[in-house]
């Protein structure tokens, strides 16, 4: 049961650590469908830390199953963490209700930000997911297809990650000429074109090529 958990944690993790720098970057609102998912996240990343009270772990090569040990044990470890996560998922919803009615908008929309990309600290959660799938298999070649399979998903997300802040970096950083990469006829297209624009420069980048931009 708590492997299928852990896939479930694995799904909610691809999401958030996808969306989180997207949605910072392009600045977009919890409104309709993304509000709907980020209500569904946050109630799942409650449940996952009660979970997380009543999962047993192993000590000196016993399990140990005891709920005063695994609770020592988790806060100790990654309660703080999960918690301030939670916290964060959770403050970022309920200012961007209030988003319209805040006066001091620019620092206000900084601190969403900010919240918005606390979700990025989950990357630490999904090494120890995966970790606990590979110990669950024994067969030296399906830890080597796996390890293959979560280096190039590195590489996909850090790309994701720098176009996001390559694509935030032309929409707000100051300039002394008022010109950014983000032309007008690239700033006034869709979010899928400024996005594959960035994501291109991105694997140039992790390419070390060049590009005009």
């Amino acid at each position: 049961r708590r492997l299928i958990f852990d896939s479930a944690v694995l799904c909610v993790l691809a999401y958030d650590l996808a969306a989180a720098p997207y949605m910072a970057a392009w600045d977009i609102p919890l409104h309709g469908l993304p509000r709907i998912i980020a209500c569904f996240t946050l109630s799942f990343w409650v449940s996952d830390i009660c979970m997380s009270f009543l999962t047993g772990f192993y000590s000196e090569g016993e399990l140990e199953l005891g709920l005063s040990k695994i609770a020592e044990r988790y806060f100790k470890t990654f309660f703080l963490l999960d918690v301030t996560i939670v916290i964060g998922d959770a403050l970022n919803l309920w200012l961007d209700d209030r988003a319209g009615a805040v006066r001091f908008h620019v620092r206000f929309m900084s601190l969403l930000r900010v919240l918005r990309l606390v979700r990025l600290l989950r990357v630490v959660r999904l090494m120890r997911v995966v970790a606990s799938v590979l110990d669950s298999h024994q067969l030296e070649h399906t830890k080597l297809a796996a390890h293959c399979f979560g280096f190039c998903l590195a590489i996909l997300w850090t790309a994701h990650l720098l176009s996001c802040i390559w694509y935030a970096v032309g929409r707000v950083a100051p300039s002394d000429t008022g010109d950014h990469w983000l032309t007008a006829e690239i700033g006034g297209t869709g979010y899928l074109y400024q996005y594959a624009t960035a994501f291109h420069f991105s694997l140039q980048l992790l390419a070390a090529r060049s590009m005009d931009i």
